[in-house]
C-alpha cells in the first residue's frame, strides 16, 4: 500500500512505520468470528458445488447461476473480528464479475472513491494532531478547525457511518475540538482522543487494501471461466465447420466421424463439467438441443432451465437431428458451426459492454436491494 499521509508528531508516516505497528498487529491478528446473515441461506449456499476448486465462496447455482459469498462489517456493536456472513445471487455471471471488480475493488484501490473517503479522515487527524501541538488556538481558529473537521468527517461518511467504529472517530474527532467539561481548552486531551482513533483509522486503510485484492482476485477467477467457456463454443464451432465441409459419399463424411463428432460436442457443451456459467449455459444449451433432442420435446425441459426466453420457439423451429439423412445432419452441422459464431459474436459484445449505472427504484426497496445498499460503506472483505 502506498504512503499515508500521517505526521510525525504523534501520527504515522507509513502503514509499516514504527507508530503504527501496534494497530497493524491488531489488525493482522484479530480472530475472526462469522455469524451467517442467515443461517438457512448459508447453510443451502454451502451445499452447492464450488466453481472454483480453492476458492469456496463462489458456488454453481443451476442453471449456471454465481452464489457469491460476501463478509461485511456489523452494524452494531460487537466483539473485535466480528463479521456478518451474506450470500448474493447472480442470474449473470458478468453482473458478477462487474460487481467484484467495478462495484467494489476498484473503489477500495487508490484512486477509488472508499480509499479517499478513508485519506480524507488520515488527512484531517493529521490536521488536528499537528495543530493541537503547535501552542494555544485561538477561538476562531479552533471554530475553524471544527467546520474543517466537519465537513471532512461528513464528506468522508464517518459521522453518519452504520458501522459504530467509524462514527466514533468522527465523534472523537469533533470533540477535539471542543472545550471541556469545565469549558477550557484542554489541547493534550484533545490529542489523545485523535490517537485513540489510531487503530480504527488505519484498520479502515487495512481493510481497503484488503477488500481490494480479495475481489479483484475473485473477478480475475470468474474472467478467466468465461475465457475457458468461450473456447469450448469456438472449438465446437471450428470442428463443426469442419465436418459441416467435408464431402458425403467420399469417406471423408460417414458415422464413424459423425459419432465422433457428436461425442466431442457432447462433452463441449456439457453444462456439468465445461459450459458452467450464465449466459454461455444458455447458448451452449440451445446447441445440445439441436444435436441431442429425440423429438420436440425431448429435453425442452433442460432447454426451458437454461434458456428460458425463446426456448419452446427454439424447440418448434429446429429440426431433429437424428431424423435427418446424411447429407442433411452434415448441412445442420455447418448450419450449427455458424449459429455457434453468432451465439460467440454476441457474448464478446455482453462481456465487454460497459456497466450501466442501477436506476433508483421509486418503490419499496426488497431485502436484496437493502443488501447491496450496505456497500457503499459496509464492504465484503476476505477474513482468510
Amino acid at each position: 500500500m502506498a504512503e499515508v499521509p500521517f505526521t510525525k508528531r504523534g501520527g504515522v508516516e507509513t502503514l509499516a512505520g514504527p507508530w503504527n505497528k501496534k494497530a497493524v498487529a491488531e489488525f493482522n491478528s484479530r480472530i475472526i468470528n462469522v455469524i451467517p446473515r442467515s443461517p438457512a441461506r448459508s447453510q443451502r449456499a454451502k451445499k452447492l458445488p464450488q466453481i472454483f476448486q480453492e476458492d469456496d465462496s463462489m458456488r454453481l447455482h443451476e442453471p449456471g447461476f454465481v452464489e457469491i459469498s460476501f463478509y461485511f462489517q456489523p452494524t452494531y456493536d460487537a466483539s473485535p473480528g466480528t463479521v456478518i456472513e451474506g450470500w448474493s445471487l447472480y442470474k449473470d455471471a458478468f453482473g458478477a464479475y462487474r460487481t467484484l471488480k467495478e462495484h467494489i475493488a476498484e473503489q477500495y484501490l487508490e484512486d477509488g472513491v472508499q480509499h479517499e473517503n478513508r485519506l480524507a479522515v488520515v488527512r484531517q487527524a493529521n490536521v488536528l494532531i499537528d495543530r493541537l501541538q503547535s501552542g494555544s488556538i485561538p477561538d476562531d481558529e479552533m471554530e475553524s478547525l471544527r467546520e474543517e473537521t466537519i465537513e471532512s468527517m461528513a464528506q468522508a461518511k464517518y459521522l453518519t457511518s452504520k458501522i459504530p467504529g467509524r462514527r466514533e472517530v468522527g465523534r472523537q474527532l469533533l470533540m477535539a475540538t471542543e472545550r471541556d467539561k469545565k469549558g477550557r481548552r484542554n489541547q493534550p486531551a484533545a490529542r489523545m482522543r485523535v490517537a485513540s482513533q489510531r487503530p480504527q483509522i488505519i484498520g479502515d486503510l487495512l481493510l481497503d487494501e484488503h477488500i481490494a485484492i480479495k475481489n479483484l482476485f475473485r473477478a480475475a477467477e470468474l474472467d478467466t471461466e468465461f475465457d475457458l467457456e468461450e473456447l469450448a463454443l469456438k472449438r465446437f464451432a471450428q470442428t463443426a465447420k469442419i465436418v459441416g465441409n467435408m464431402n458425403v459419399g467420399t469417406g471423408a463424411f460417414n458415422q464413424k466421424v459423425l459419432d465422433k463428432f457428436l461425442e466431442g460436442s457432447h462433452r463441449l457443451l456439457s453444462p456439468k463439467t465445461t459450459i458452467l456459467l450464465q449466459p454461455y449455459a444458455s447458448y451452449a444449451a440451445k446447441l445440445r438441443y439441436a444435436l441431442f433432442a429425440k423429438n420436440n420435446t425431448d429435453g425442452l425441459a433442460t432447454l426451458l432451465k437454461y434458456s428460458r426466453e425463446d426456448a419452446v420457439e427454439f424447440s418448434e423451429t429446429s429440426p431433429i437431428f437424428s431424423n435427418l439423412e446424411m447429407d442433411q445432419k452434415k448441412e445442420r452441422i455447418l448450419e450449427l458451426s455458424h449459429m455457434a459464431d453468432a451465439y460467440l459474436n454476441i457474448l464478446t459484445e455482453l462481456r465487454h459492454a460497459p456497466s450501466m449505472p442501477k436506476e433508483k427504484k421509486p418503490v419499496k426497496p426488497n431485502k436484496s436491494d437493502l443488501f447491496w445498499q450496505e456497500l457503499e460503506e459496509n464492504v465484503p472483505f476476505d477474513v482468510n
